[in-house]
């Protein structure tokens, strides 16, 4: 009997997951990896890869991935990126990701491109939040006088929002889809807020009450976690400013958890507990990088969250919130990555241990870094007790081979980083030249570390690489009185 109930219970497990399959065509990006990935949470932004796949030689791709609700997910390929709505009821995607021509290669940052879809029903989540997308923009933007009431915030423009959520609300309310109505009603609750937010503590506590207080937290749209994020922007400064100070002394002298909630609950903003916590673990993460607050009772008071709380949502959150702060921080361990450098050579941290590690990220098109890879040359000659990393960053291996063939006098280690996206996120790569110092042992020593040639009359890892020479080959001194 026992067993017939465990064979029930992992049926019914299985039911609730959605086997979703994406056809895709990328011709532009031949034998590129693509990626689809989602967001783990919407407070530490932390992403978790669903599946990834090499676009093969014909432009073709697949991909598929198990999900338990629908929530918003991305498909990249390097710095270009599709947004797609994963709808519980549309099992199979044909999708085409079209060439990303607004951008170039000499760009670091996240584009978003528009997917297009091949036979996209009409009740699908995408096509759905797609049309109220063009009613919203209509909304704000089709009309002058209204766009120029809105930057005014005049009463007029509150007026022609209650008119448009009337209008929407009808237009979408045969479609039983909570994801769309939440994701409608948080769209249009931001434009709300941010209408009132400066209007003093009266419309401060609507917003709350209407959108937020009593209202279950939807953890997975990302139209509500927005609203939450824009209102519990600074959670530690939306009280006032006594219990600001009770917040510091809570958290600075008494490193409580339980006494950070107490000093927080005299808010009104603070009145539910779930939803009290949620904002704390958000405080918490901006808290850790202030110069108010003791950095180690920030990862102390995150720490008994993950472990404590009553909601495990909260508690994997609290875990990615942690894992977010730390990364790359002196003494946590350097992320890994393996790569092929010009002599064909395997590169990876493991490898390298024993010695300091010197990476350095760099590209053909930035002059800096290929100013910087000169000053490389001369100081791994000097100091040949330290591993020399170069990574370059070209999406074109063409111009990656043809800087090694001009350049053949470098013959440190230099890797082309192969399309592998997650070194960019791993490391935090947001401009060029960028550089990381790595212990013997495999943690981060610096990050971002001194570059090879001084900037703005800073530092340059010269003067490291002599203390580090110094430390290392430790000469006798004579003591007065003393035998040598």
């Amino acid at each position: 009997m026992l067993r017939l109930i465990a064979i029930l219970i992992f049926c019914f497990q299985i039911q609730n997951f959605s086997a979703i399959t994406i056809y895709g065509r990328a011709p532009s990006y031949k034998n590129k990896t693509i990626k689809w990935i989602k967001k783990s949470d919407y407070i530490s932004n932390q992403f978790t890869t669903i599946n990834k796949t090499k676009v093969d030689s014909k432009g073709n791709f697949e991909l598929k991935g198990d999900f338990e609700s629908s929530c918003l997910t991305e498909l990249n390929i390097g710095m270009s990126a599709g947004l797609l709505y994963v709808d519980k009821n549309t099992k199979n995607y044909t999708i085409f990701f079209p060439e990303d021509s607004t951008t170039s290669e000499s760009t670091l940052k996240k584009h978003f491109i528009q997917l297009i879809f091949q036979d996209l029903q009409s009740d699908d989540l995408n096509y759905l939040i797609l049309d109220f997308n063009n009613q919203l923009d209509y909304f704000l933007f089709g009309d002058n006088e209204k766009l120029l009431r809105f930057a005014k915030q005049k009463p007029e423009f509150q007026d022609s929002l209650n008119d448009f959520k009337i209008k929407i609300g009808k237009k979408y309310q045969n479609f039983q889809i909570k994801f769309l109505h939440n994701y409608i009603r948080y769209e249009v609750g931001l434009i709300e807020q941010m209408v009132l937010e400066n209007k003093g503590e009266k419309f401060k506590y609507y917003i709350y009450k209407n959108y937020l207080s009593q209202h279950q937290i939807n953890y997975n749209n990302n139209a509500y976690m927005d609203f939450f994020n824009k209102f519990y922007d600074k959670p530690f400064r939306l009280p006032k400013s006594d219990i600001i100070e009770k917040v510091n002394f809570a958290i600075n002298n008494l490193n409580s958890f339980e006494e950070l909630s107490k000093a927080l609950e005299n808010s009104i903003y603070f009145q539910e507990k779930k939803l009290s916590e949620l904002a704390i673990i958000k405080g918490l993460g901006n808290a850790f990088f202030s110069n108010e607050y003791d950095k180690n009772n920030v990862l102390s008071i995150l720490e008994e969250i993950a472990l404590n709380s009553m909601w495990d949502n909260h508690k994997k959150i609290a875990e990615n919130m942690i894992f977010t702060i730390k990364k790359l921080l002196p003494n946590t361990f350097a992320p890994l990555f393996s790569l092929k450098n010009q002599y064909d050579s395997i590169i990876n941290l493991k490898s390298l241990k024993g010695k300091y590690t010197y990476i350095n990220f760099f590209s053909s098109w930035n002059s800096e870094s290929l100013h910087d890879m000169e000053i490389i040359n001369q100081l791994q000659k000097k100091y040949t007790f330290i591993n020399f990393v170069s990574i370059n960053l070209d999406d074109n291996i063409n111009n990656y081979n043809d800087y090694i063939k001009n350049h053949n006098q470098y013959t440190w280690n230099i890797c082309n980083y192969d399309n592998k996206i997650e070194i960019f996120e791993n490391y935090s790569i947001d401009h060029l030249p960028t550089y990381v110092l790595i212990n013997p042992n495999g943690t981060i020593c610096q990050y971002p570390a001194y570059p090879p040639s001084p900037l703005y009359n800073n530092s340059s890892i010269d003067e490291t690489f002599f203390d580090i020479d110094k430390k290392i080959n430790k000469k006798e001194t004579f003591k007065i009185g003393g035998k040598n």
